[in-house]
């Protein structure tokens, strides 16, 4: 395994153009540490991406899930993060079933979903068992196999919510695991950053690490992000 250490610049040329079947999105890598996450993710059983917003690292993982699941690499794909400051808040705090509890903090994944796929097809697979949202309460005693297994904003997950969620992983399963250690809501040590120190070095897991360079959503956020982090 590698972690992408090489300076990250803009792409200048198409290179590893992702399209999504049956859709019109073709999908080009902007910097060199995009593409280099569209390669792990082919490779590895595991990939986590860190690094601030803006970065493509949601978008791209999210693609890559509808790439699989259209081309029937997989046959599910699995959408999970932690709630508001940590996975242990309660989901009653939020009216309805569990479905509707965490529709809300699965709701940009499934924009991205709706933009790639359209919303249509989208809400039929959701019907069809081939999307859902699984809080990261509720993970314990299932294994996924053949699934696209697409975990953000894991920044707030714990160090034994972060074993839990990697040790669920069955046969011809991929799992994408996205967050900011600096936007990190909870106290302690982040399940992200002790993955970092315990995995580095196991073979099916790769770190790709997102800078300030990576910034594609607008000139405006980097400059942003520089000031705050000056």
């Amino acid at each position: 395994m590698k972690q992408s250490r090489r300076k990250p610049t803009r792409r200048e040329k198409p290179m590893q153009d992702l399209a999504i079947p049956k859709s019109n999105y073709l999908i080009t890598p902007k910097t060199d540490t995009q593409a280099d996450y569209m390669v792990s993710i082919e490779k590895s059983s595991v990939v986590f991406s860190t690094g601030c917003a803006g970065t493509g690292k949601t978008y791209v993982a999210i693609a890559k899930a509808c790439e699989h699941l259209e081309t029937g690499k997989v046959k599910q794909i699995i959408l999970t993060r932690p709630l508001q400051d940590s996975e242990e808040d309660k989901l009653g705090i939020l009216p309805g079933e569990i479905g509707d509890k965490f529709g809300p903090y699965i709701a940009p994944m499934l924009q991205l979903m709706y933009q790639f796929l359209g919303r249509s097809k989208v809400e039929s697979y959701i019907k069809a068992g081939k999307i859902t949202g699984v809080p990261l309460a509720l993970l314990r005693g299932l294994t996924f196999d053949n699934c696209f297994i697409v975990a953000s904003e894991m920044q707030n997950s714990t160090p034994s919510t972060m074993k839990l969620m990697l040790t669920r992983l069955g046969k011809y399963t991929t799992l994408v695991i996205d967050g900011d250690i600096k936007q990190k809501d909870i106290r302690g040590t982040s399940g992200i950053e002790d993955a970092q120190s315990k995995l580095q070095d196991l073979k099916g897991i790769e770190f790709v690490q997102f800078e300030l360079e990576d910034i594609v959503r607008s000139d405006i956020v980097r400059f942003i992000l520089e000031r705050y982090e000056t």
